[in-house]
């Protein structure tokens, strides 16, 4: 940059003296005006270029090209194609290289643009006829055909323009940095679009290919060039841009604050659970390690690059660090930095031990900083401190209270953060936080909010409450505070028997009774499991509840376990037409036809034998046969002869 400045203010110096020279009347030498010209060009000075250029076309020598060159050079196209056009409607003979110029400079121009600029040229340019063929470029097969026909002479932007082409397309990316090898001002340009080529696309071979052209031709690699190739990265793996950038470094590459910053963005658009990767997380933690020991001060876009990334990978360690960082340099810690140091707690993948005591760490520097949470962030803070539920139960309810008194709108997610916190309550204080909790501003309850606190209470095998809750829930719906309750009841009806299921069957079998009759809800797959295992261990139960059976059997969805406990369940009452009737409508549907064993047609036979059912029997035997089960020959030998097992077994 210094080097840059100084060659600027050199220029100026020249200018200046031409200008002078002119002025007076002085003569100087066309090769001292074009060398003039040439240095303008080289450090991109378009005022000293067009000053020697107007002094040179007084004497009949105007170097067009070199003109049109300074213009593209410094980035101003849209001048050069403005002087060129103006030339032209003059009549001035143009150089084929002064529109070359345009035509394969390293900025775009629209096509009706470039077709009128091509009609100016001599003849056809096989240059510029390749430099069209890859703009229209669109697929890897039409590119493979271009990377074979690759001019004998090209210019090292139409080199690069190669590369870039390889990497729209997902193209041989590699192959295309190989015809750079020749111009060492096409490889600096070219290495870093082959890089993002094989991030963008997931193809780390890409990334070890480039590297590996790049140490063969001892080609070094500024940051500046390199953060193009980690900058705007859909990340696929978060691990191979971790691999670049250390291969990078590797390479030779010292980096700095801003190629940090930008490896963080990039990483930043990854999914989160790619972070959490153990890898991934490791890798990430390297980085943060090496950006600690770095020789260059954190900066304030860094540091909460740093900060979100590590918060999305559950690092609380290295995020306090960098926080730490921060604040010693006098960048204050705001609430949103502390919102990404309580996330890494969060998302911490650690023990509960370890994310507790790091929390409690973070809560202590962030008190220290003074750190002044407003009502807006109380709802993502809560959401976070969901984790915490049992350690921090007093603390969220606080902040929740103080969400309420305060102007933000409160939203569904805050408040499931509020009722995660039932779990471990007493039975007094945990129906009244719902209600409370719903009372204020626009926020209604919903039956989300009812369910999840009853599948909080169903987690730690809380019957009772999980069915007081249920009750309220049944008298909001009877109230129709809210419509179209059935999937939420539905829901909660199964929470509920999770909970009861080492608790009193009566009670289980009386909730369930109310659930199919009252509340016309019928329970899932899994529920069903858990009601049939109670039903089996209470002969009572089950002879008293046979209408709540048949109901569930002919009504739910029943998975092949809950069919087998069923027949069992059947069985066991010696309702042997009804344990066949189960296999009859369990077989009706073709997806589970061929689920049903032989060893259940065996077992079930077996029954019937026993209890002389043998018309059932012979039904169950032709079924079996139809469905291709293997079936004992001595047990269709004692159906056949309608005798029993005992007397046909060898004596």
């Amino acid at each position: 940059m210094h080097a840059h400045a100084s060659t600027r203010s050199l220029s100026a110096v020249v200018a200046r003296h031409i200008d002078v020279i002119v002025r007076r009347g002085a003569l100087l030498e066309s090769d001292a005006l074009a060398a003039i010209m040439d240095y303008a060009v080289a450090s991109r000075d378009v005022e000293c270029a067009q000053m020697a250029f107007d002094v040179l076309s007084e004497r009949g020598a105007p170097p067009f090209a070199s003109l049109v060159e300074a213009f593209t050079g410094a980035g101003q196209v849209s001048r050069a194609v403005d002087t060129v056009f103006k030339w032209a409607d003059t009549g001035c003979a143009l150089p084929d290289s002064a529109i070359r110029s345009i035509l394969l400079g390293p900025s775009p121009i629209d096509r009706s643009t470039r077709r009128a600029l091509q009609g100016l040229l001599s003849g056809p340019d096989p240059e510029v006829t390749f430099r069209d063929a890859l703009d229209g470029c669109t697929s890897t097969t039409a590119f493979s055909g271009l990377l074979r026909r690759v001019p004998s002479s090209v210019r090292p932007d139409t080199l690069v323009h190669l590369v870039v082409c390889a990497s729209r397309v997902n193209g041989d990316v590699v192959g295309a940095l190989r015809k750079c090898i020749d111009s060492e001002a096409a490889m600096q340009r070219a290495l870093p679009v082959a890089v993002h080529a094989g991030l963008k696309y997931g193809r780390n071979d890409v990334v070890v290919d480039a590297f590996a052209i790049a140490r063969q031709h001892s080609l070094t690699i500024a940051p500046d060039q390199f953060r193009t190739a980690l900058s705007f990265v859909v990340v696929r793996n978060p691990g191979d841009l971790i691999a670049a950038f250390n291969m990078a470094v590797q390479h030779g590459m010292v980096p700095v604050p801003g190629t940090f910053a930008t490896m963080f963005q990039s990483l930043s658009h990854a999914r989160p659970q790619q972070l959490l990767e153990p890898s991934c997380r490791n890798a990430i933690r390297a980085l943060a390690d090496q950006l600690a020991r770095g020789p260059f001060e954190m900066t304030s876009g860094l540091g909460d690059a740093a900060l979100r990334v590590l918060g999305m990978a559950g690092i609380p360690d290295a995020a306090l660090r960098v926080a730490v960082q921060l604040d010693s340099l006098g960048i204050p810690i705001t609430s949103r930095r502390a919102l990404h140091l309580l996330a890494a707690c969060s998302r911490n993948p650690s023990g509960q031990r370890s994310r507790t005591t790091h929390l409690a760490a973070i809560e202590s520097a962030l008190r220290h900083w003074k750190v002044h949470f407003t009502s807006e962030d109380m709802p993502p803070i809560l959401a976070l401190y969901k984790r915490f539920w049992r350690e921090r139960r007093e603390q969220i309810i606080s902040m929740f209270r103080e969400l309420q008194n305060g102007p933000a709108r409160v939203d569904h997610q805050s408040v499931g953060a509020l009722l995660s916190c039932l779990r471990g309550l007493s039975p007094e204080q945990a129906p009244s936080l719902l209600p409370v909790s719903c009372k204020f501003g626009e926020l209604r309850p919903t039956p989300s909010h009812y369910v999840q606190v009853i599948s909080c209470l169903a987690l730690d095998r809380d019957f009772d409450r999980a069915a007081f809750v249920l009750s309220q829930l049944r008298n909001v719906a009877r109230l129709r505070l809210f419509t179209g309750p059935e999937p939420n009841m539905t829901r909660a009806y199964n929470y509920v028997m999770m909970a009861a299921k080492d608790r009193n069957q009566f009670d289980a079998m009386s909730l369930l009774r109310q659930m199919l009759f009252e509340d016309k809800v019928l329970p899932d797959k899994n529920s069903l499991v858990c009601l049939l295992d109670m039903c089996g261990t209470n002969a009572s139960v089950l002879r008293e509840s046979t209408d709540v059976l048949d109901k569930i059997r002919q009504h739910a969805a029943v998975g092949y376990k809950a069919f087998e406990k069923f027949v069992r369940l059947y069985v066991s009452t010696r309702q042997y037409d009804a344990a066949v009737a189960c296999v009859v409508a369990y077989r009706s549907k073709p997806e589970t036809r061929r689920r049903i064993s032989g060893a259940m047609y065996n077992g079930l036979l077996i029954e019937l034998v026993k209890a002389s059912e043998w018309g059932l029997a012979r039904s169950l035997i032709e079924m079996a046969r139809d469905d291709r089960a293997s079936i004992e020959p001595v047990v269709v030998r004692a159906v056949d002869s309608e005798t029993s097992l005992d007397a046909l077994s060898p004596q």
